[in-house]
């Protein structure tokens, strides 16, 4: 017997069972008792879920037998069948059909009062399909190659239509004839088969043509029309004629007809083509055409002696009227006049497809002028004016100048006087006539009118060196005043200040015409020639470029501090600007193609350091 006199105690028995359990209370005043029975019995534990099946793959439909293998304790089961019907089951050792293709999960779930264990098994059901079938096929002449995009299959077999077959998945068959071949596979797997059936057509090599064609005519006078007779073997089943010559021409037609307007020695070239090459044949200067003559003469007065020189084109025989009822056949004939006066001559030209006349006026006994002149000044500061003299020989009676960039522009004036108000080089014309004819005479950029210089620059800074690009106009010597006690005449110099400061920059240009001065203020209070000690690598590329290129940045990181990236042109116009947390390591690309080319400075800038590295888009 066990017994306790502590207030609250505690009491482990030896086995299961009911037991009588008495309190005795005592006090000064007496005792009283109380009993109660106890039942106690052994911890329960969850039980244990487990299951299998009599098999776990089939074709639909695919009926599974479940066994469950939980523990003893288990008082109650919940079965989930995905995809199976049913889809849950309370039963022991349910029975399960599947209809549906693809792969399911089986739960099961064992609980008595204490909890509850699970089995899960995920794609424990796999329920298959006859196959998927598929198949395509490339030619090549007799050669055919299949390819198989069947699914699901575990054997193949073809009939290629000439009672050839094959069990590859991808065979390549050889036919023996072209034809037309209806072409069979059939797949099986375990749960069937399938067939699919297609049509190919197979043919023999085809070989590359022989281009040869004739003309009717290779002979004639414009227009000429020629007919192309193609002769090229038969196998060609696309034609480009081209034609060559003073009017080129082309066709595709297989006999085409070429219409030649224009004068002139042509090449001819057929090229037949079929699917597997092409040929060419080309006949040089097969057609010739003919035109008619074009009749035209010049001709030079001495006394009373006239050279007639002929420009005419395309003659065969030339008749000359000199209108003093003298004729000749000679093709540039010298004549001489009797007497002093006005004649009408008459040029007649002739070939085989047809004559062509050409009539002048000759006077006879004057010549025409032989043109000159002269300027009093060709050179000078803008405005300047000009007095042009006409020193033209054997009495004008007309003149005809023409003044570029002058004013006026044009002057029918002996002796005219013209103002030059831009600067440039221009050029001068005069025509000097008579009765006889007219002459000219053209002086290229004969007058320099010259400006007074406009002085400009622009300027970069790298640190305290300041790199200075001159944009000045028409200047012949410079003078540059650095602000700091330095000077200079380079013509775009660069320039190190020693100390940080603001400098007033001038830039003096001169020419003949004048001076003129330009300034401009450089702030380089906050600038340090440090580099940016962090950076370990600073690459742009590539470099040149068209306006895309990428940075490439490598380093220690800034940590709280950002890193600054401008795109600066030569004048110091900032084009881009952005600002990054640099952590150490930066590759960005950029697009700038909208950029004219030229020279361009990447400045990275972090507090009052900076670096540049100079950037070209071409």
């Amino acid at each position: 017997m066990n017994i306790s006199d502590a207030e609250n105690p505690v009491h482990t028995y030896g086995m299961e069972g009911t037991y009588l359990v008495t309190l005795i209370v005592t006090n000064d005043c007496g005792t009283t008792t109380f009993e109660e029975e106890v039942t106690v019995s052994l911890t329960p534990v969850a039980p244990t879920a487990a299951f299998t099946a009599n098999e776990t793959s089939g074709c639909a439909p695919f009926t599974v037998q479940y066994t469950s293998q939980s523990s003893a304790n288990a008082t109650s089961l919940l079965w989930e069948f995905e995809g199976g019907m049913p889809a849950t089951s309370t039963e022991t050792n349910p029975v399960v059909v599947y209809t549906s293709i693809g792969s399911f999960s089986t739960t099961l779930t064992a609980t008595n009062e204490a909890g509850n264990g699970i089995a899960s098994e995920t794609n424990y059901i796999v329920i298959n399909d006859v196959p998927s079938i598929g198949f395509s096929s490339v030619s090549n002449f007799l050669e055919v190659d299949f390819t198989n995009t069947t699914t699901n299959a575990d054997t193949y077999e073809w009939n290629f239509g000439d009672m050839g077959i094959s069990a590859l998945e991808n065979p390549t068959h050889t036919y023996t004839e072209p034809g037309t071949y209806t072409v069979i596979l059939t797949a099986t797997n375990e749960c069937g088969s399938v067939e699919m059936s297609t049509e190919v057509t197979v043919s023999l090599a085809p070989t590359a043509p022989t281009a040869a064609f004739s003309t009717d005519i290779s002979e004639g006078c414009a227009p000429l029309t020629v007919s192309m007779t193609n002769l090229s073997s038969d196998n060609a089943d696309s034609y480009l004629w081209e034609v060559t010559g003073p009017t080129p021409a082309s066709s595709m037609e297989e006999n085409p007809v070429f219409t030649f307007t224009t004068a002139g020695s042509y090449s001819i070239s057929l090229t037949a083509s079929n699917e597997v090459g092409e040929n060419t044949q080309t006949q040089a200067n097969i057609v010739i055409v003919n035109d008619e003559p074009l009749a035209n003469f010049s001709s030079s007065a001495f006394g009373n002696t006239v050279n007639f020189f002929n420009n005419s084109q395309f003659g065969d025989t030339y008749l000359w009227n000199f209108g003093d009822n003298m004729t000749s056949n000679e093709e540039n004939p010298s004549h001489e006049y009797a007497t002093e006066g006005f004649y009408t001559v008459t040029l007649t030209v002739t070939n085989e497809c047809g004559e062509n006349v050409w009539t002048e006026g000759v006077t006879v006994g004057a010549m025409m002028p032989v043109t000159n002149f002269i300027a009093d000044i060709e050179e000078d500061c803008v405005p300047f004016v000009v007095q042009f003299t006409d020193n033209s020989s054997n009495d004008p009676t007309s003149w005809d100048w023409t003044f570029e960039g002058g004013t006026p522009a044009t002057s029918t004036e002996q002796n005219p006087v013209v103002t030059f108000n831009t600067p440039g080089e221009y050029d001068v014309t005069l025509a000097a006539a008579n009765e006889v004819g007219s002459n000219n005479i053209l002086r290229s950029e004969f007058i320099h009118a010259l400006d007074i210089p406009n002085a400009s620059f622009a300027w970069i800074n790298n640190g305290l060196n300041i790199s200075f690009t001159n944009t000045s106009l028409a200047g012949t010597s410079y003078m540059w005043n650095f602000g700091d006690g330095f000077s200079t005449t380079a013509v775009s110099p660069s320039h190190e200040y020693e100390m940080n400061g603001i400098y007033t920059v001038t830039l003096t240009v001169e020419n003949e015409c004048g001076t003129s001065t330009f300034s401009d203020e450089i702030d380089l209070r906050n600038t340090s020639i440090g580099e940016l000690d962090f950076l370990s690598e600073f690459n742009l590329y590539p470099n040149p470029n068209n306006g895309q290129f990428t940075l490439v940045l490598a380093g220690e990181g800034l940590g709280t501090d950002v890193l600054e990236i401008r795109l600066i042109n030569v004048i110091g116009q900032v084009m881009k600007q952005e600002e990054v947390n640099f952590t150490g390591n930066l590759e960005r690309t950029y697009d700038h193609r909208n950029l004219a080319a030229g020279m361009y400075f990447v400045e990275l800038r972090a507090g009052n350091k900076n670096v540049y590295k100079k950037l070209v888009i071409e």
